[in-house]
């Protein structure tokens, strides 16, 4: 995985976030390797989490009246 571009602070960031640093491929490949390190459950929230996310994205982009 490429180094991190989210600084290093005491906060706790959201799957957004880990998308915007790292972008949608990388969070892909870290769920299938949470599932082949036998993490099931935990790629299965991520996964989720991301799903949904995606979801919102769409569903956001789709309610923005065009531009007259």
């Amino acid at each position: 995985m490429a180094a991190s571009t989210i600084p290093a602070t005491a906060h706790r960031y959201s799957l957004r976030d880990v998308v915007a640093a790292y972008g949608p491929d990388a969070v892909s490949t870290r769920i299938t390797a949470l599932r082949a390190a036998g993490c099931h459950r935990v790629a299965q929230v991520i996964e989720r989490e991301f799903d949904q996310l995606e979801l919102s994205e769409k569903a956001a982009a789709q309610a923005i009246p065009p531009v007259r």
